[in-house]
């Protein structure tokens, strides 16, 4: 069974993470996958389920994706979808709050990834990733090249600083 975070931790959990991560560069321009992976795995170390929520604005076949990502996990095979892992932005849901980097809530998490204007309600949400499936669409996915992966390991201290600080494991 999963834990439940009540809500004023998890508010000072998701700002916390947010400040610690604050100085990294272009981080909802191509890292936004790691970010929500790097997330995910410290929420569900500590027994909290979470999903990755994915968004987008074509219309692409995600069930397909899903499909391939499952099959690579299970049975290690590369299908054609991997390489089209990738999409317009991923966040974090953990009960009913979606967070990214920048933000809280949803209009907030569009914007972080830089639609400003009047057609960004065109991302929307596809399906959600589970960790495991993250991890793969970081390896096969083409993410946007804005933000530079060198700056992964500073991430993933910052975020577990984060959850030490908050929930104190």
């Amino acid at each position: 069974m999963s834990k439940v975070l009540r809500k004023a931790k998890r508010e000072l959990l998701i700002k916390t993470i947010q400040e610690n991560v604050s100085s990294i560069k272009n981080l909802n321009q191509g890292g936004c996958g790691i970010f929500a992976h790097l997330v995910g795995v410290e929420f569900e170390k500590r027994g909290y389920t979470i999903k990755l929520p994915i968004l987008n604005n074509l219309a692409r076949d995600f069930k397909g994706v899903k499909h391939d990502l499952n099959n690579y996990i299970n049975n290690d095979v590369i299908g054609d979808n991997l390489l089209r892992s990738s999409f317009a932005h991923c966040c974090i849901s953990i009960g009913r709050t979606k967070f990214d980097s920048n933000g809280t809530d949803l209009d907030g998490v569009y914007r972080s990834i830089g639609v400003h204007d009047k057609n960004w309600s065109q991302y929307k949400l596809v399906g959600n990733y589970t960790t495991s499936e993250m991890n793969i669409a970081l390896q096969f996915g083409q993410w946007n090249t804005n933000y530079d992966t060198n700056q992964n390991p500073k991430m993933k201290r910052e975020i577990r600083k984060a959850f030490k600080k908050v929930l104190g494991k």
